[in-house]
C-alpha cells in the first residue's frame, strides 16, 4: 500500500491506526450478524454477578474496586434493560 506522504517522512500514529483499523473492518460482519441482548436485563444482571464473583475473589483492593464498579455499571445497565423492555411491550399493546 503506498503512502500519500513525502518520501523519508514515517506514519504518524493516526495514520497506522487508520490503516490497522481498515485491515481489521471486514470482521464487522461478525458484529452484525450476532443478536445482541440490549433489553434483556437477564443478560446483564448475569454479568453484573460474575464481576461482584470475580472482586470477591481478588485480594488487591484497586483490582476490586474496578469490579465493583463494573458490576454497578452493568446493574444500571440491566435496570435500563427492564426499562426498555417494558416500553417496548407498552408500545406493541397501545400502538
Amino acid at each position: 500500500m503506498r503512502s500519500s506522504l513525502p518520501t523519508g517522512q514515517s506514519l504518524s500514529a493516526a495514520w497506522r491506526f487508520a490503516r490497522y483499523w481498515r485491515s481489521y473492518r471486514p470482521l464487522s460482519w461478525f458484529f452484525r450478524t450476532m443478536p445482541l441482548p440490549l433489553n434483556d436485563p437477564n443478560f446483564f444482571q448475569e454479568r453484573a454477578n460474575e464481576a461482584r464473583q470475580m472482586a470477591d475473589d481478588i485480594e488487591d483492593f484497586g483490582s476490586k474496586s474496578v469490579l465493583v464498579r463494573i458490576a454497578i455499571d452493568f446493574e444500571r445497565l440491566a435496570r435500563r434493560a427492564g426499562e426498555r423492555m417494558q416500553k417496548s411491550t407498552f408500545d406493541k399493546k397501545y400502538g
